[in-house]
């Protein structure tokens, strides 16, 4: 009994179409997820006692993107920068959906803290900042209810100049 083979140009191409298929679509797991986020910001400066010097306020869209254990910040300034996902028992919020974060690691710290606490099944984000610039210290805080994107985004949804 003789078995049919194919001709060998068909069969790499074949082999080749697969392997393609089968790497890229183990690429798109490894890919960021997206989630535009719209609300309230607010930016307080105090003076060395803890008096307000001043106080704005913003509503400027958010994005974030989680990819593997960090969550990176863009287009809202006072929160821009990479974080790192906390893993610590301690600081981990106790619902299984809530990712908290943090910038240089999940410590607080006198001079220096940025935070974040995002609730994935919500959508609800928290965002939290305080730095010490000379005799003055300036606090940032805003919510945001944010949309998941994906694994891909449009720039033109949240071009709003």
């Amino acid at each position: 009994m003789k078995m049919c083979q194919l001709p060998t140009s068909l069969s790499r191409f074949l082999l080749l179409t697969v392997t393609v298929l089968f790497l890229s679509a183990c690429d798109r797991l490894q890919l960021p997820e997206y989630w535009l986020c719209s609300g309230t910001s607010q930016q307080l400066v105090l003076d060395s006692q803890g008096a307000e010097l001043e106080r704005y306020e913003g509503n400027e869209p958010l994005m974030l993107e989680i990819w593997g254990s960090h969550v990176y910040q863009f287009l809202q300034g006072s929160f821009s920068g990479g974080y790192s996902i906390c893993s610590d028992d301690s600081v981990k919020n106790a619902s299984s959906s809530s990712i908290q974060f943090g910038m240089r690691g999940c410590q607080a710290n006198i001079d220096f803290y940025r935070m974040g606490i995002f609730n994935v099944e919500s959508g609800e984000l928290l965002m939290k900042d305080s730095r010490k610039l000379d005799q003055r210290v300036i606090r940032n805080q805003g919510r945001y209810q944010c949309r998941k994107k994906g694994r891909s985004f449009n720039f033109s949804e949240f071009n709003h100049v």
